[in-house]
């Protein structure tokens, strides 16, 4: 989606995601998690921290500056011959990473490429203290969309997106997957947290 910022102390967050047929991998998505891992510490070197699973994909961190997070998918065919993707998380869910760019760069144009550019400063703003606890990129991206304010300049439309998403979630604080909005993208309880913290 291109929205990757880096931050004053060069935290690169890079997003890779790595697709895996169904039939060929483990049904427990902790085993599917070791997989990648013990394949990263065989393969890679140069850590800050070794290869680590987390809820939603694995974590190498670089002494560099920067980390990598692997977004672990399964996929099948239908019937149809259609292929379906599962993210591997605390367990498996339907998703889909195409799609989901692919309604981000729409919803980026039909706003005049300016989407893109608060996504960035709203990831921005959510780093911008240590210790804080945000919502990740696809919830802010959702959020940043949902709640859009027309403004001709950027520190406006910053104020006003900002000000009408904690309009939003003072009285919602659900937000669903945007290609499948019987998805919720709030998996575990920390999820809450983060919501409550922005």
């Amino acid at each position: 989606m291109s929205t990757v910022i880096k931050n004053e102390y060069n935290d690169y967050d890079i997003d890779v995601a790595i697709v895996f047929e169904k039939d060929k991998i483990p049904e427990g998505t902790t085993s599917v998690k070791n997989i990648v891992v013990e394949a990263l510490r065989r393969k890679c070197t140069r850590f800050k921290v070794p290869p680590c699973a987390k809820t939603n994909c694995v974590r190498i961190e670089y002494e560099d500056g920067y980390h990598i997070d692997f977004a672990i998918y399964r996929r099948f065919k239908d019937t149809y011959d259609n292929y379906h993707y599962e993210h591997c998380g605390s367990q498996w869910r339907s998703r889909d990473p195409k799609g989901i760019t692919s309604w981000f760069n729409q919803e980026n144009k039909s706003k005049d490429y300016y989407l893109r550019e608060l996504v960035r400063l709203m990831k921005m703003f959510s780093k911008s203290r240590e210790g804080w606890t945000m919502p990740g990129g696809l919830v802010q991206s959702v959020l940043a969309n949902e709640n859009y304010q027309e403004y001709t300049r950027i520190d406006e439309r910053f104020y006003h997106t900002l000000k009408a998403i904690k309009n939003r979630l003072s009285w919602n604080k659900e937000v669903y997957n945007p290609i499948d909005p019987t998805q919720t993208l709030k998996l575990v309880q920390g999820d809450d947290i983060k919501i409550n913290n922005l």
